[in-house]
């Protein structure tokens, strides 16, 4: 995200407009901000006075406020602050009381006599710089951040210096006080997690019904919504598995569990950790895939449409195999063909699976 778009620098933008329009009332403003102030309302005229500001919607603002900010800050040096302090500066706790006030500031007498037109712009842009200002404040503290791989295989590392690897169409998201309280996050998809060790924050995963607790360990999900199986299945260390706050679950290195989605029912198996995790290194991989796993790495891996006509695969499906990061479609389509004694076509977007007619 581009630097002055993020909720943190939009309300930086609003307290710079917001202490600048308080200057200019007070006749603290330089001769540059003053004559660019009054520039900037000459341009507009009367078209916003202090009670329309109040009644626009909050787009209109956002416009008019980006307009003053353009107009008055690019010149000027704009303030820089410690983020973590920020809420506690004079500036943003004026701001919040003026969001709870603003209806009645209009009432109070100003001590010196200035003239109207800097009384209206300062009720007017200070009252929707409070508004804009909180809703704002709240979008930053609350928004949580979000990794997504789309279409690729990355590496991340977390704040708290846990390593990840998330495989395509995966999503990790983090709260915004992630590893100040605690370390919980929620994901889609597949990632290989290698999490720092700290026993006094345990490390919780939320994914579908389940949530997976560590301190310090490596292990991978798998856990797509297109999937009716989730999978975890562990390099080192020991990971808890619970569903709806009970434990289903311990598991050590090399054991893996299977959990359905849609029956609740689920089983722990030895299963060693590389057969799972051969997509870290670009691998396209299958293990006791059923019909809607074979598609969904087809498409991850070609962005074609499996179309298996007339369950030409038969039933209780169960792929495995692996190939090399620049296998072909063909070859991936020629080795599934001959597995289960079928044919394929490719038309457009989609390969479409299919017996061929007795003669």
């Amino acid at each position: 995200m581009m630097k002055g778009s993020t909720p943190e620098w939009r309300v930086r933008r609003f307290l710079f407009v917001h202490t600048l329009l308080r200057r200019y009332v007070r006749g603290e403003a330089t001769d540059r901000e003053r004559e660019v102030i009054e520039s900037w309302r000459a341009e507009e005229g009367n078209s916003f006075n202090g009670e329309q500001f109040q009644e626009l919607p909050f787009s209109v603002l956002t416009q008019v406020n980006e307009r003053i900010y353009r107009k008055v800050a690019i010149s000027q040096e704009f303030p820089q602050s410690d983020w973590k302090l920020v809420a506690q500066q004079p500036e943003v706790k004026l701001a919040e009381y003026e969001a709870m006030i603003n209806t009645a500031h209009t009432q109070h007498t100003p001590k010196p006599q200035k003239s109207k037109l800097a009384t209206s712009l300062y009720v007017g842009v200070a009252a929707m710089i409070a508004i804009m200002f909180c809703f704002v404040l709240f979008q930053y503290y609350t928004q949580n951040e979000v990794l997504q791989s789309n279409h690729n295989i990355i590496s991340e590392q977390l704040p708290d210096n846990t390593h990840i690897q998330m495989n395509r169409d995966s999503r990790l998201t983090l709260s915004r006080d992630f590893n100040h309280h605690s370390r919980k996050v929620e994901m889609t998809g597949e990632i290989f997690f290698e999490v720092a060790k700290n026993t006094q924050k345990p490390f919780i995963i939320a994914h579908s019904v389940l949530q997976t607790q560590v301190k310090g360990t490596s292990f991978t999900i798998c856990d797509y919504p297109e999937l009716d199986v989730s999978t975890i299945t562990v390099r080192t260390g020991v990971v808890s598995v619970s569903t709806e706050g009970k434990q289903i679950a311990m598991l050590t290195a090399n054991k893996q569990l299977l959990y359905n989605k849609i029956t609740g029912k689920y089983t722990v198996r030895d299963r060693s950790w590389q057969s799972s995790a051969g997509w870290i290194d670009g691998k396209i991989v299958w293990v006791d895939a059923d019909e809607k796993e074979i598609a969904m790495r087809i498409k991850q891996a070609f962005n074609k449409e499996l179309v298996i006509d007339k369950q030409a695969l038969g039933t209780n499906v169960c792929f495995n195999s692996e190939f090399a990061p620049n296998a072909t479609l063909n070859q991936v389509m020629e080795r599934l063909m001959l597995v289960y004694g079928t044919q394929y076509k490719i038309e457009g977007e989609q390969v479409i699976v299919f017996r061929k007619l007795q003669e």
